[in-house]
Order: structure tokens, then C-alpha cells, then sequence
């Protein structure tokens, strides 16, 4: 077993010196609600006894597809990507923005919206506008006119964590008939963690560990509960623009049936962040609790990189 410094120095490309982390000063010093932790228990067991969902629609018009990845990891730069692209490829009728889905779930939870009656009448006006498009491509999240990116974690609710589930998607989408897609994004955990709390996403590290612990383990029980065919791409912003064009080569040109020329042109400002940071914050009460916490999260990214892997470089 490794030891956290070891796991640290893995993800950080071997250019771990704690003495040169950054020193995270948290605003909230007490221990994490044990509240959120029993919401967190109660979610995992939905996703930890997901059947494999079979993949039967591999033709539609428009094609769905879905950016799965935590927060820091692209999502930005998937807005960013989108847009020129859909924007440089309009007369062909490619993409387009689009809110809809992030209208309905909004910070979430999405799991039980999509399956409370009250939402059943909007989702099939969803499912009739998506039916009408003349669009080839329907993307759900990363382009809409609303803020949220529906990531991994999306919003921290009072005492509750919300993610997005994309087994339940693509249930929902196969059982319509189209043919649905998940990207998948990827990034070194100490740079995701050292992102969210610059942008004060969270206020102490221990909990936002026991809320990426949760989100981690519930985006691996899913990925596992979909047939490797839902999977459309994999694009990781720390490796190089050849890695990812080597891979969407092999996945977005056969999943999106996209040409060559499409895929260079959705990576056409396309730039890897390399920032290879680490954190601590040695004034929260509880440093083993804090350490064992992180020693676990990795745990679980390894976990992610070694699948996501599977993917980028199939």
C-alpha cells in the first residue's frame, strides 16, 4: 500500500515537495456534518446496484450526448470548444446551443427530478423538441445559456451533494431511441482540488474530500453500469493536443461519425493546463482524519484514470 505522499507524487508527475504546497487557510475549521455523509451512503447504494444498461441505438438523428467529469477537470473549455465549433460547422447543421436539460435539472438532484411525476410532462416536451431538431448533434451539457455544467460534483445543497447520473441518461435516451454519448474528462486530483478552492468552491478540505470521495465512487459505479459503447470520447486537459486528437480519432470520428477535419476543428484552440500544484491546510482540527480522507480520494482517481485510460487510449 502506497503511502499519500507516494499517491501524491504519482498524480503530480513525480514533482511532489510538500514544502512547496499551497497553504489552503479554511474559513470553517469544523469537522464535516455527518448529515451529508448518510446522504452520500444512501445515493452510493442506488448507483452500487445499477444493472449494466445494454447500449441498443447506435443511429439517430440527432445524436445526444453528455460531458462527464468533475468540476476543474474541462468543462470550460468544452463551452469554449462547442461553440466555435458549432459556430464554424452552421451550415452544416451540426450543433447548436442549447438549455433545456440544464433548465430542468438545474443544481439538481437530477436522479429524483427525472423520475418525479411532476417533471414526466416536461420531459416529454424535452424529448419532442429534441425529436424536431434538424440538429445531428444534441448536447446536454457545457453549451447552454444557463451557468451550471452539471459536473461532478454540480451544487452543494444544505446537507446534501448533487451529481448528475448518467446511467440514468442513457436509459432515459435509449428507451426514446436515440442514440446516446458520454465524454468523458479527466485531470489529476491535487489540481482539481487546488481549482475549487481558489474559486472558494468549498470551505474546508476535509469536506470537500468526503464530497469528492462520494462523487468519485458514484461516476465509477455508473461508467461501470453502461455498456463501453455509451462511451463517445475521452479528453484529459493535461495531456497534449496530439494524445487527444489521437484518441478522438478513434472514438468521436466513430461514435459522432465525424470526419478528421470535424474533430481537428473542435480542438482547434485546444491549449493543455500542466499545472502540477499541491495543497495542504494544516489548520483544520482533524489532520489524520483530513489525510486518510485524501489517502482514499486517490484511491479512487487511480481507479478513474486506469478506466478513463481504457478509453483515451483504445
Amino acid at each position: 500500500m502506497l503511502h499519500f505522499s507516494e499517491k501524491r507524487n504519482y498524480f503530480l508527475n513525480g514533482t511532489f515537495n510538500q514544502s512547496n504546497c499551497i497553504q489552503f487557510h479554511a474559513s470553517r475549521v469544523r469537522a464535516h456534518d455527518p448529515a451529508r455523509d448518510s446522504f452520500h451512503q444512501r445515493e452510493l447504494e442506488i448507483y452500487k446496484n445499477y444493472e449494466t444498461l445494454a447500449k441498443t441505438v447506435f443511429h439517430s438523428k440527432p445524436k445526444v450526448v453528455f460531458i462527464a467529469g468533475f468540476e476543474s477537470t474541462g468543462h470550460h473549455f468544452m463551452s469554449d470548444a462547442w461553440r466555435q465549433f458549432c459556430r464554424a460547422t452552421k451550415a452544416e447543421n451540426i450543433c447548436d446551443q442549447e438549455g433545456g436539460f440544464v433548465k430542468m435539472v438545474k443544481c439538481g438532484p437530477q436522479h429524483r427530478k427525472l423520475e418525479e411525476a411532476r417533471l414526466r410532462k416536461e420531459l416529454q416536451g424535452f424529448k419532442q423538441h429534441i425529436a424536431s431538431t434538424n440538429l445531428s448533434l444534441v448536447i446536454l451539457n457545457t453549451y447552454s445559456p444557463i451557468g451550471l455544467m452539471q459536473s461532478y460534483p454540480n451544487c452543494r445543497a444544505g446537507k446534501e451533494t448533487f451529481i448528475p447520473d448518467i446511467r440514468q441518461l442513457a436509459r432515459i435516451f435509449e428507451e426514446w431511441g436515440f442514440d446516446f454519448r458520454v465524454i468523458l474528462l479527466e485531470r489529476n486530483p491535487e489540481a482539481i482540488t487546488v481549482s475549487s478552492l481558489r474559486r472558494k468552491f468549498d470551505r474546508n478540505l476535509l469536506s470537500q474530500c468526503k464530497m469528492y470521495l462520494f462523487s468519485i465512487k458514484a461516476l465509477l459505479y455508473q461508467i461501470k453500469a453502461l455498456d463501453r459503447r455509451f462511451i463517445g470520447g475521452a479528453i484529459s486537459i493535461e495531456r497534449n493536443l496530439k494524445e487527444n486528437l489521437k484518441s478522438a480519432d478513434k472514438l468521436m470520428i466513430k461514435s459522432l461519425n465525424w470526419t478528421p477535419n470535424l474533430v481537428r476543428k473542435m480542438f482547434k484552440k485546444y491549449k493543455d493546463t500542466r499545472r502540477m500544484q499541491c495543497i495542504d491546510s494544516p489548520h483544520e482540527e482533524n489532520q489524520t482524519e483530513l489525510a486518510n480522507c485524501r489517502s482514499d480520494l486517490y484511491n479512487e482517481f487511480f481507479s478513474y484514470r486506469k478506466l478513463f485510460d481504457t478509453f483515451f487510449y483504445r
